[in-house]
């Protein structure tokens, strides 16, 4: 389902996908609505915005920020690097890849921030973005994702 989100453009789906991840965060943090003062999902570059045609995670967030009635930040941050796919890298490479992607456009000092994104793999990209969140000042930055893959190699 995830991939007819990101590669089919299939958006009802990631309607139905985001309104699960927000029962989700309900059900393991009641105070959810009181924990964060914005969602800020994963930025896409403007070149893959572009070919994409929408950015999967925000359109996952859009519902979470409605059912935990906490304000969609789409203008905080800014992916300004042109990373290549994560999708095939290993975790040295993808943390490498992400070094200085990411800049604040918006003041987040003092914010409690939650990240959303539909998938996490070594969590490079999260973490790159988290560390930038935190370095303009954020107090907290907590991840959400809706699903988990692991490298390959990894076993359970």
């Amino acid at each position: 389902m995830v991939q007819a989100v990101k590669y089919r453009g299939k958006l009802g789906i990631a309607r139905e996908l985001g309104q699960m991840l927000a029962d989700s965060l309900i059900a393991v943090c009641p105070d959810a609505a009181a924990r964060w003062d914005h969602i800020v999902p994963m930025p896409l570059h403007r070149t893959r915005l572009r070919q994409r045609g929408f950015n999967q995670a925000v359109e996952l967030a859009r519902p979470v920020a409605a059912a935990l009635r906490i304000p969609l930040a789409l203008d905080q941050v800014r992916r300004i690097v042109a990373t290549a796919s994560q999708t095939d890298l290993p975790l040295a490479d993808r943390q490498a890849n992400m070094r200085g992607a990411f800049s604040c456009a918006g003041d987040v000092a003092g914010r409690s921030i939650l990240l959303l994104d539909d998938v996490m793999t070594t969590g490079a990209s999260l973490d790159a973005l988290a560390t930038e969140l935190r370095r303009q000042g954020a107090r907290t930055v907590d991840n959400a994702v809706l699903a988990r893959t692991f490298s390959p190699g990894h076993h359970v």
